[in-house]
């Protein structure tokens, strides 16, 4: 039987449910544009079997946030596209925090998350000051089920959607296409080092 992971569309987000199926996968020209600027990911660190982008990812079981990403003989090129709701497992804040650590320690080279575009809260603010790239995505993004392509997609999600690079050169933040690409640099983030975030 088919296990789903509340994520996406389908979570709940402001305290309604937006959508019954939660199995939604990110769209496939998003991941791909990424990857290859990359150099690939070797890593989906929030996936589930049905839903994986790269050969190597954690589900929900295996428990990303409690696990080491990489090596630093080896260092990861990570993904995560997270669950939202914030009742699982800390809520996105701990997926931020967790992809710090993870530069932090060397084990990732670098690590992208696709999060919903909510400027209000902590967690948003704490990636837009500790992450070395933000892109925020023009329009509303059109998730997959776990079985489609994009043209199989399942209808825009009900919200914005941003992109936080942790690792590598500082870029600043900027608008994105809606396959991550930029589209023109906003203003430079001035941000603190991830040792000093560790730190405190």
């Amino acid at each position: 039987m088919r296990q789903h992971y509340p994520n996406h569309a389908g979570e709940l987000i402001d305290g309604s449910r937006r959508n019954s199926n939660s199995d939604h996968r990110t769209p496939a020209k998003l991941f791909a544009a990424l990857s290859l600027e990359v150099g690939g990911f070797t890593l989906d660190a929030a996936a589930s079997a049905e839903n994986a982008l790269c050969d190597e990812y954690f589900t929900q079981e295996l428990n990303a946030l409690v696990r080491e990403w990489g090596t630093v003989e080896e260092p990861a090129r990570v993904w995560c596209n997270p669950p939202y709701a914030r009742d699982l497992n800390g809520g996105v804040g701990s997926w931020i925090a967790k992809a710090a650590s993870e530069v932090r320690s060397g084990r990732v080279s670098v690590a992208w998350l696709l999060l919903p575009a909510r400027c209000s809260v902590k967690w948003f603010h704490d990636a837009l000051q500790h992450s070395t790239e933000c892109r925020i995505i023009e329009g509303r993004l059109s998730f997959t089920g776990p079985f489609e392509t994009d043209a199989g997609r399942t209808g825009g999600a009900p919200f914005g959607s941003v992109l936080f690079r942790f690792g590598g050169d500082s870029a600043g933040i900027m608008g994105a296409n809606r396959q991550g690409q930029p589209q023109h640099k906003r203003y430079s983030n001035s941000q603190k080092s991830l040792d000093e975030w560790g730190a405190n």
